[in-house]
């Protein structure tokens, strides 16, 4: 099912968009999620399974751009998440096959990204610009391809996230998995 595309979604006092008990394979893609008070996407409690979000924008929300307490097979896909105070975090509690892919994540405040869940795949991710790029994560900051370079965003404090033609970013995904 598609549960959100091409939409604006900002301005709410809690998250953008939340996935709760049992959500299952659910479409999020195309997205605006920005300026929501604690966190952009968030998926939480229970069996939150199956679901892809994809190229969305995700920026300037509260504590955090993505925020994954539970949940097994979900994946993350070619997102822009930009200028919260964590980028994405991963709690204990998101076990197995979590997969996060061509993902971009500048000038997150704190961290960029904090794992704390087992068995999550970090593949072909920019993380760059935040006080600690990998936090609980030093293995990801060197291994599956993800690099920390500044992705050069058009401009991005103006919510224009094209890549200029200088841009590490370019050409350093894969399609290989999506």
């Amino acid at each position: 099912m598609n549960l959100g595309t091409n939409n604006t979604i900002r301005g709410h006092s809690q998250y953008g968009v939340y996935l709760d008990v049992d959500a299952a394979s659910n479409t999020v893609s195309g997205n605006r999620v920005y300026s929501n008070t604690i966190g952009g996407i968030a998926l939480t409690n229970g069996a939150v399974k199956g679901n892809r979000f994809v190229r969305n924008l995700i920026y300037r929300n509260g504590k955090r751009g993505i925020t994954v307490y539970s949940g097994t097979n979900n994946r993350f896909l070619n997102n822009d998440i930009y200028a919260a105070t964590n980028g994405v975090y991963v709690g204990a509690g998101a076990t197995l096959s979590n997969r996060f892919m061509n993902n971009i994540l500048l000038s997150n405040i704190v961290r960029g990204v904090t794992n704390a869940g087992t068995g999550t795949r970090w593949e072909y991710n920019d993380v760059f610009g935040s006080s600690r790029n990998y936090a609980n994560s030093v293995a990801l900051a060197v291994s599956n391809a993800n690099i920390s370079q500044n992705p050069l965003f058009s401009n991005a404090n103006a919510g224009a996230f094209g890549l200029t033609s200088a841009s590490p970013a370019i050409d350093t995904g894969t399609t290989n998995g999506l």
